[in-house]
């Protein structure tokens, strides 16, 4: 059984870091089959479409213009956010199943099939987008959301920070994609409320996720600089 359980997990592997290595050879090549070339015309020119806090292409306008407008570069960067918010979510899932089974075995099988899953059902030329659009970010910040909040929940020690950061990746989710704001909100409140019913530590959840989800808002509405100064 645990020979059977290595092969699995070095399958989905193999498959996954194959996708990652095929996607990333492709960072030089084509647009994708949905609204890739689109979204670029809107990220080198946000003025010219009214870009907005409330609009995607002003934060990743903001990004490929730092790149200087190189497309492999920016198509890298889309995959590493990819990758980074796949281990955020499969950080916050280990770490679940270890407080649920107690003594959870094969930690690694379970680490490696979740993350290489996650991986292979997101990868930008299997059918996500490729450029950095509201699909992709809201995917990805949606990922990062759960992952930092079972984490938070489960980690005593650091779980104020976490609840921030949590608070302030759902403030930028709002912004990007409003009901995907709202929905993973109730998503957290709800997941916390099956977790655990300790009404103080469900207050002290709200209070820094709020005080994350506003400060986020505090900075974005007075730091970042709009479409006409970029």
């Amino acid at each position: 059984m645990i020979r059977a359980n290595k092969v699995v997990a070095l399958i989905l592997l193999i498959l996954a870091t194959s996708l990652v290595c095929f996607e990333i050879i492709l960072v030089d090549y084509g647009f994708d089959l949905v609204d890739e070339g689109w979204h670029y015309s809107k990220f080198t020119y946000p003025d010219e479409v009214k870009a907005s806090v409330l609009k995607d292409h002003l934060y990743s306008g903001i990004l490929f213009k730092a790149l200087n407008y190189d497309l492999p570069k920016f198509r890298l960067f889309n995959i590493g956010i990819m990758i980074l918010s796949s281990l955020i979510l499969s950080i916050g899932c280990i770490k679940l199943i270890e407080i649920k089974s107690h003594n959870i075995e094969n930690k690694k099988f379970f680490f490696i099939v979740i993350y290489s899953t996650i991986i292979i059902f997101q990868m930008p030329s299997i059918w996500c987008e490729r450029s950095l659009a509201y699909n992709q970010l809201s995917s990805n910040l949606s990922q990062i959301c759960l992952g930092l909040f079972l984490i938070s929940y489960l980690n005593s020690k650091n779980s104020s920070l976490l609840y921030f950061l949590t608070g302030s990746m759902v403030s930028f989710l709002f912004l990007l994609r409003p009901p995907s704001g709202v929905s993973i909100s109730i998503i957290l409140i709800i997941l916390f409320l099956l977790l655990d019913r300790n009404l103080n530590k469900f207050i002290f959840f709200i209070k820094f996720s709020i005080i994350g989800f506003f400060t986020f808002l505090f900075f974005t509405f007075h730091l970042l600089k709009l479409p006409t100064n970029i």
